[in-house]
């Protein structure tokens, strides 16, 4: 009923996903495809998520698909401003998500980045793009540990 992009939709999606809050057990898939979505625009630094048009919902609206993702990779090591307070406005994370993000390396993203030899196009992501993606999981994670800090790993981490 309501764009998750648009200030109505994004207060209910904040509302539910805010510790202690109650949510509707019928969102619970959705929100937490937006939670490793407003997660994965600060990883990536993708700033123009929420300017209008870049979700959309499958027929069956079980499915969120996170489309424009050409404003990403910045230099920036915490992020636009706008993922920055995406990340801000939810309390409730993906484990699994949390989880990969902590285990991810500089040399992961640079081995499966890595172009063929032969290959006649230029490296995906430059050695400060990559640094800038593991400075903003740091203080993705870092944020994500001061909550867990003030309400439990069970409470923060509470989508699969």
């Amino acid at each position: 009923r309501n764009r998750i992009d648009l200030k109505e939709g994004k207060d209910i999606w904040t509302a539910q996903m805010q510790i202690g809050a109650p949510m509707d057990p019928t969102l619970r898939p959705f929100l937490a495809q937006i939670s490793a979505c407003v997660l994965f625009d600060l990883l990536i630094d993708n700033s123009d998520r929420w300017s209008g048009s870049n979700t959309a919902m499958s027929p069956d609206g079980k499915t969120l698909y996170f489309m424009d993702n050409t404003m990403s990779f910045s230099k920036a090591l915490f992020g636009h401003e706008i993922n920055v307070l995406a990340m801000r406005r939810i309390q409730i994370s993906p484990r699994k998500l949390v989880e990969t993000m902590r285990a991810l390396t500089a040399e992961d993203l640079e081995r499966v980045l890595e172009m063929p030899p032969e290959s006649k196009l230029a490296p995906l992501l430059k050695p400060f793009e990559v640094k800038a993606v593991i400075a903003r999981r740091d203080n993705m994670l870092r944020w994500i540990d001061g909550l867990i800090a003030r309400y439990g790993e069970q409470q923060v981490l509470g989508f699969p």
